[in-house]
């Protein structure tokens, strides 16, 4: 019978709340098992979330279905009800990526830090072999962490050393059931071909074998990953300096680096400014490091960032062009806009970039330019608008009368 002690490893401070995502599946019906027996212990408050993707006519009877066991069991459950149009394409990637809003919007609500997935060995060793088969390089194939971070939530994965058959026994030990998705036999998945990929050479070779070599391959890569992380720690405390103004300057001398560290400390940069933005191709990241090392002056963008070189530096800033964000601020909350947090106290705000027609009006005002301030930079400060009046740029201390806004970085 499994245990407690990958859980007790994970969370070193016990915290007063904890959520696990549940399916209804074998895997995380089992991780419910053994954290509701863990917070029992432990005094920590459960919040068992079930998230109804509505993708299924019978989806709604199940996950009612198990919310009824989960009480009867003592457990808190809540069901999360993905209300938005469904996609006609990549529908598992937009499912995922609607389940995770779901699921730390509630923990956001509710004050939990700590969501628990039920990812298995199983899991981790076809999450590799898709990977390998993409293409991907020492990020991808790390698989999944054991602790990882999405938003300001924990994601623990404590039976990434368990597999299926060990998870099964372990529901049949304590007398739960569990609910079988039959998506799990549609092969215009990918994770599904992997599988059955997998499950096609049991016989060949021994199955656990290749679920525990591949799971050990992530291991290494994720020990050479964290190598690499620790590198590139130390180049951007040498290369890289943070301006007031939210833009960075990166010292040209960065082209002594070794060609992967200087790729992840520019990938690196472009996501400190837009922490949104995905990360772009090899060959175009490659390119571009290429013309900043050779062209004495260059202007080029990636990550809708803007990168200026000039004899010294590397100037990055957010591309104007491509972040034409406005963000209708909430009063009294944390707002969150590209890499900045921004707290207001008047209804009706907007934040936005400043844009060239925002600068020519603070110019009119008397406002100057910093000196060696890019004004590229410039135009993409965050700023606060009132309708179409402008009425801070918080960043270069312009503020109308009786408005008043905190920033800080994320």
């Amino acid at each position: 019978m499994l245990n407690f002690q990958t859980i007790d490893d994970l969370l070193k401070q016990k915290p007063k709340k904890v959520a696990i995502a549940v399916s209804g599946g074998a895997d995380s019906m089992c991780l419910t098992h053994l954290l509701a027996g863990w917070c029992k212990k432990n005094n920590v408050e459960l919040h068992a979330l079930i998230v109804d993707h509505k993708l299924r006519t019978e989806s709604s009877d199940e996950s009612a279905s198990v919310k009824s066991f989960l009480i009867s069991e003592g457990i808190n459950t809540y069901i999360l009800e993905w209300k938005d149009a469904k996609p006609k394409s990549d529908i598992q990637n937009q499912a995922r990526i609607a389940r995770y809003n779901l699921l730390t919007q509630h923990c956001k609500q509710y004050g939990i830090k700590h969501l628990f997935v039920a990812h298995t060995l199983n899991d981790q060793a076809e999450t590799v072999l898709m990977r390998i088969i993409r293409g991907s390089g020492v990020d991808g194939i790390s698989g999944m962490a054991p602790k990882s971070t999405y938003g300001y939530i924990t994601l623990l994965r404590p039976l990434l050393k368990i597999d299926r058959k060990q998870i099964e026994e372990h529901l049949l030990n304590v007398g739960w059931s569990w609910v079988n998705d039959p998506s799990n036999l549609n092969h215009k998945y990918d994770r599904i071909k992997v599988r059955f990929i997998l499950n096609s050479y049991a016989k060949e070779f021994n199955n656990q074998l290749i679920y525990n070599r591949l799971s050990l391959l992530a291991q290494n890569a994720r020990a050479t990953k964290n190598y690499l992380t620790k590198r590139v720690d130390i180049a951007w405390k040498k290369y890289v300096r943070i301006k007031e103004l939210n833009y960075l300057e990166i010292d040209n001398s960065v082209h002594n680096l070794p060609q992967e560290i200087k790729k992840r400390l520019f990938v690196r940069a472009f996501k400190y400014l837009n922490p949104k933005a995905t990360s772009p191709r090899l060959a175009s990241l490659t390119n571009t490091i290429k013309e900043l090392k050779t062209s004495a002056n260059l202007t080029k963008t990636l990550m809708d960032c803007l990168l200026q070189k000039n004899i010294k530096n590397t100037t990055i800033c957010l591309e104007l062009g491509k972040n034409p964000l406005a963000l209708d601020l909430k009063i009294n909350e944390v707002n969150l806009w590209h890499n900045l947090k921004i707290t207001v106290y008047k209804q009706g705000l907007v934040a936005k970039p400043l844009g060239k027609s925002g600068w020519e009006y603070l110019k009119g005002l008397g406002l100057t330019k910093p000196a060696k301030t890019p004004i590229a930079a410039i135009h993409s400060l965050l700023s606060i608008f009132d309708g179409d009046t402008l009425v801070s740029a918080p960043q270069i201390n312009f503020s109308s009368p009786n408005i008043s806004v905190d920033i800080s970085m994320n």
